[in-house]
């Protein structure tokens, strides 16, 4: 090979290894933001859940307190006729 020839090919080496560096950094980029939509999603699903939690816990303690109203309600007249 001829000088001409190695600088050539040095040169095109170098320009993939330019377009290869700059195609690294995009996907460096892309990558970074894809971990903050992920953070943000996993922030959002945790809230939502922990608002689920509280709903349910509430329905929940309502379903305990209306059904011991409702024992009460039965057990009550029944007892004072009972006695």
């Amino acid at each position: 090979m001829s000088d001409d020839e190695l600088r050539e090919l040095v040169h095109r080496v170098d320009l993939r290894i330019e377009r290869l560096d700059a195609r690294f950094d995009a996907l460096e980029k892309r990558m970074a933001s894809v971990e903050g939509r992920i953070e943000s999603l996993e922030r959002t699903m945790t809230t939502r859940f922990e608002g689920l939690e509280t709903r349910i816990n509430t329905k929940a303690s309502n379903w305990v307190v209306s059904l011991w109203g409702a024992t009460l309600a039965v057990l009550i007249p029944l007892l004072t006729l009972w006695w």
